[in-house]
């Protein structure tokens, strides 16, 4: 997964399932937006790492999550899809952020 891949080739973390890997997203996500404690086991190896409620917004989220400086307007784009009902195309490649 995308998690813990900082560019030069630094390949991102790798988990035991497709279910671990979402949890570890969610943790990760979580340490950034808020201070309150996790409902589950941690599975995420960054999540104490985390100057924990650093971003309680999207556009936190650039230059911390993600080094892209358009970071923010590109998740703000997906999530405005998301909420019109938006349905990628099923068996395709779909890429978003061209």
């Amino acid at each position: 997964c995308g998690l813990g891949a900082t560019g030069d080739g630094v390949p991102g973390l790798s988990f035991k399932t497709v279910e671990e890997g979402v949890r570890a997203h969610i943790q990760h996500l979580k340490a950034y937006a808020s201070t309150d404690s996790l409902n589950h086991k941690k599975v995420d190896d960054r999540y104490g790492r985390i100057k924990r409620g650093t971003a309680t917004e999207i556009q936190h989220l650039t230059g911390r999550w993600a080094t892209d400086p358009l970071y923010d307007q590109k998740l703000a784009r997906l999530i405005a899809l998301v909420y019109s009902g938006y349905v990628p195309p099923k068996k395709t490649t779909f890429v978003l952020f061209d």
